[in-house]
């Protein structure tokens, strides 16, 4: 019998899953399967879809077991083959919207190019008015006119708007996690009784 040596880290299912999606520019997306009739809730494990905007998800079920996840996802790639991959434009970015970007030609010839990735908008609920129609909206953009083109998320509501490095964005992201959470037990208390007796 051979001792099998361990030559690095056990790979972490959310890691993998996560090199994943941004090796193949997927945006994973999460499902409350509970509509549906439990015949076919069983039987949902992921489905892909193409938007129009080049945005690219991949729906699954909430709670789903993170080792199934990855295995999943993993086959959906392979079973969409070339689809799954896209041939980037030279000088893009994967994750540049198509026909958005904006092409600035010099007088020397050179074109330097502003990249814009698909918009995410948070809608507005019914009977609410905001500037501009929007709530929240976030952007990936870079701009090679700049001195520093690194890639940055433009992030609004009603109109105004700032450019967030990594760091930013994690905390942006930390803080909407934060505010979900609180929505979510927002939403238990709705349906809570009320206490019994004469106040």
């Amino acid at each position: 019998m051979t001792t099998a040596t361990m030559t690095g880290p056990v790979p972490n299912p959310g890691s993998t899953l996560d090199a994943l999606t941004t090796e193949y520019n997927l945006q994973l997306v999460e499902w409350d399967t509970t509509s549906l009739d439990e015949y076919l809730r069983d039987k949902f494990y992921a489905h892909y879809l193409a938007l129009r905007d080049g945005r690219r998800l991949v729906v699954v079920p909430a709670g789903q077991d993170p080792d199934v996840r990855v295995n999943v996802v993993r086959s959906l790639i392979t079973h969409l083959g070339e689809d799954a991959a896209p041939p980037v434009e030279p000088r893009h970015y994967s994750w540049c919207a198509p026909g958005v970007c904006i092409g600035h030609r010099y007088d020397n010839g050179e074109i330097l190019n502003e990249h814009i990735g698909a918009e995410l908008r948070l809608p507005i609920p019914a009977g609410m008015r905001v500037h501009y129609d929007e709530l929240l909206s976030a952007q990936l953009v870079s701009d090679e006119n700049l001195v520093d083109e690194t890639p940055c998320v433009s992030f609004n509501s009603s109109g105004d708007g700032v450019l967030l490095t990594t760091a930013e964005f994690d905390t942006v992201i930390d803080n909407l996690a934060d505010f979900l959470d609180g929505l979510r037990a927002m939403r238990a208390q709705m349906t809570s009784p009320r206490a019994e007796g004469s106040s």
